[in-house]
């Protein structure tokens, strides 16, 4: 039943990743799921939060992938939207590889993404913009390095 698991869930990654358990039910339910989870972005515990950003990674590394949300990575933008300014660096590194694996498949959403964050974006958020898009910045993509140019911490600049 959804509900005992979700219970499950969120008791289990309080204590432990549990992002590779919450892929199946949002491969199955994912509207359910995801609303479940947008709840979950405002928990005390750091762990609950970064299971928002970690769990719906789409091309999370040893673990399943999520075809929808390769295919369309949309639906988890407002768990990242909200999660961007978190006070856990663990929760902020999240979003930062969320937006990486997003930036595998369509670059042009991670760089707006990044374009929109980076104004007047603070140390923290020029931090995770510099972060997602480490990978195309080191493949030479133009618009990846002027990125990391513009997220560039305000003491490299002078």
């Amino acid at each position: 039943p959804f509900e005992t698991a979700m219970r499950a869930q969120y008791e289990i990654t309080r204590r432990f990743s549990a992002e590779f358990s919450i892929r199946p039910y949002l491969i199955r339910w994912p509207e359910r799921t995801l609303a479940r989870l947008m709840e979950w972005t405002r928990d005390a515990c750091p762990h609950v939060r970064r299971l928002c950003s970690e769990g719906t990674r789409p091309r999370l590394p040893w673990a399943m992938r999520i075809p929808g949300f390769i295919k369309d990575p949309r639906p988890v933008l407002p768990l990242l939207e909200y999660l961007k300014d978190d006070p856990d660096q663990y929760v902020r590194r999240s979003v930062a590889n969320h937006i990486g694996d997003i930036a595998k498949d369509h670059p042009e959403l991670a760089f707006d993404i990044c374009r929109r964050w980076a104004v007047g974006a603070s140390e923290p958020l020029k931090w995770i913009i510099r972060h997602a898009v480490r990978h195309p910045a080191k493949k030479g993509v133009a618009e990846a390095l002027h990125l990391r140019q513009i997220a560039k911490p305000i003491k490299a600049r002078r």
